[in-house]
């Protein structure tokens, strides 16, 4: 029967590690997903710049988050995307300069 138990304590020890493994692991894919759109918007900046002589006004956005544009200079464009859910970053951003920043430090 203590044998018995040891081999349920232990399996309850490993199945709250996995557990946790697991959540963060699909919290890290989710942060990705962010921002490998965020690098495909500035791609797509660029192209637009570079077929038309101006970058764009808007940037198609997603259904989980809302993307923004500013100015960060004459020849920059600054695009943000923030989480339409909370998430710990907050959120991503990055202009067509190759500069970023995030909510929270060690996001990107």
């Amino acid at each position: 029967m203590i044998e018995l138990l040891v081999v349920m304590g232990i399996a309850a020890i490993l199945a709250a590690s996995a557990g946790q493994l697991i959540g963060a692991s699909f919290h890290r894919a989710e942060t990705l997903q962010y921002q490998t759109h965020l690098i495909s918007a500035v791609e797509g900046l660029w192209v637009h710049r570079q077929r038309h002589g101006v970058f764009p006004a808007t940037v198609q956005g997603r259904d989980d988050a809302q993307l923004t544009l500013a100015s960060c200079g004459e020849h920059c464009v600054a695009v943000r995307l923030e989480p339409i859910k909370p998430h710990v970053c907050g959120y991503w951003e990055l202009t067509t300069a190759g500069e970023r920043s995030a909510g929270s430090p060690g996001c990107w």
